[in-house]
């Protein structure tokens, strides 16, 4: 008896240390715009999280005619399914997301998740003054 309960243990332990949490989907929509307001077409857009403690991505789009770009992003939480409470309670807290465009960049801009659909503030590139050097970047908001 005492044998079926320690082996009917080991089978559960063993089961539970390789179940593991099932990726989650996020939306992130938003939209390249010039200092001046206008939109930024072709523009490189990445987005960076945390994941696992370390960073992670990037995840990579191209805005179109009117500047807007669609990211989605698979977020791995870190925990694995436990016998003891609830497993994968991790959700994606801060995204970081820049902008690029030939030689120019913007300032990184940081976001707090919301939620696994989220519209992103504009993100403001300098591309219609010259270039003054390798890394011009400009204010996001």
């Amino acid at each position: 008896m005492n044998r079926s309960i320690a082996l009917l243990t080991l089978v559960l332990l063993q089961s539970t240390v390789h179940a593991r949490c099932v990726d989650r989907p996020y939306s992130f929509e938003g939209q390249v715009v010039s200092e001046s307001g206008k939109p930024v077409a072709d523009a490189l857009v990445g987005v960076s999280w945390i994941e696992f403690g370390q960073a992670a991505g990037p995840a990579f789009a191209v805005t179109d005619s009117k500047g807007l770009y669609r990211l989605e992003v698979s977020f791995r939480p870190g925990n694995d399914i436990t016998l003891f409470g609830p497993g994968c309670t991790e959700k994606l807290a801060r995204i970081n997301v820049i902008a690029y465009r030939g030689d120019r960049r913007s300032y990184p801009v940081q976001v707090d998740v919301t939620g696994p659909n989220q519209k992103l503030p504009k993100v403001k590139i300098d591309v219609e003054s010259p270039a003054q050097g390798r890394d011009q970047a400009c204010r996001s908001g």
